[in-house]
């Protein structure tokens, strides 16, 4: 059986930073040895080759900052993004509202999710999170941050790789602007899941709705007790090759 692309993708990484290593590509994202071992090797239940998780793909996308995102998990496009010479910055979504309030000019903090256990943690009033750099952005209303995005849930509006910039939310059931698009994390037994989604009203109570620009992406509907943190999405901004 030949081993799927996903897994392949993390194979030629391996193989272009860590001389084909395991154990030293292993250290350098934080992922332990047998976890990525596993992802070479089919499943004696399954038959089949686990697929990398969401984990291993923003661990290698946070410590390789050169690999391409979306090449990562879809092989679209190249291993490497280009140069900071070959890019371009710009806002390519702005999804604010007639009535927030906008600023000359704001320096946003930039976050990595994996570096501060995800946005529950991130949002805690007791702890003071470190950001990896600050954007300069004109003419938004106020953001309490920016993070990268992974996953197509939201493509081709947004790409993985993407940068969004958020306002959180606080009372979470009575500040819901429904039909706008959210940063999310949502409790999955007892594990951080993170998404950004379109978030709609549902006709079961207590439920909302996490609806997909991506058309491969059903719909989900979810208990709201069941979201952890939530933040509105203001911007989103890409890097585009100049060449």
């Amino acid at each position: 059986m030949s081993l799927p692309e996903d897994n392949n993708r993390i194979k030629m990484l391996i193989d272009h930073y860590c001389d084909g290593k395991e154990l030293q590509f292993s250290q350098a994202i934080g992922i332990s040895q047998p976890r990525i071992n596993r992802l070479f090797n089919v499943d004696a239940r399954s038959g089949k080759y686990p697929a990398p998780s969401y984990e291993i793909v923003q661990a290698v996308i946070n410590k390789f900052i050169n690999v391409d995102a979306e090449w990562l998990i879809t092989g679209r496009g190249s291993m490497l993004r280009a140069s900071n010479e070959d890019a371009l910055v710009n806002i390519v979504a702005d999804f604010t509202k007639p009535y927030d309030k906008k600023y000359d000019n704001q320096r946003v903090p930039l976050y990595r999710l994996d570096a501060t256990a995800g946005i529950t943690t991130l949002f805690m009033d007791d702890r003071q999170q470190t950001p990896v750099g600050h954007i300069d952005i004109p003419n938004l209303p106020r953001c309490d941050g920016a993070t990268y995005i992974v996953g197509d849930s939201m493509y081709p509006l947004l790409k993985s790789g993407d940068i969004v910039l958020y306002k959180r939310i606080r009372n979470i059931e009575d500040n819901i602007d429904w039909g706008s698009m959210y940063l999310l994390s949502i409790d999955m037994d007892g594990d951080d899941y993170i998404t950004v989604k379109y978030v709609q009203s549902s006709e079961q109570e207590g439920f909302i709705k996490l609806v997909s620009q991506n058309q491969h992406h059903d719909t989900r509907e979810i208990p709201i007790s069941k979201v952890r943190e939530m933040a509105i999405i203001k911007a989103s901004i890409r890097f585009n090759t100049l060449r």
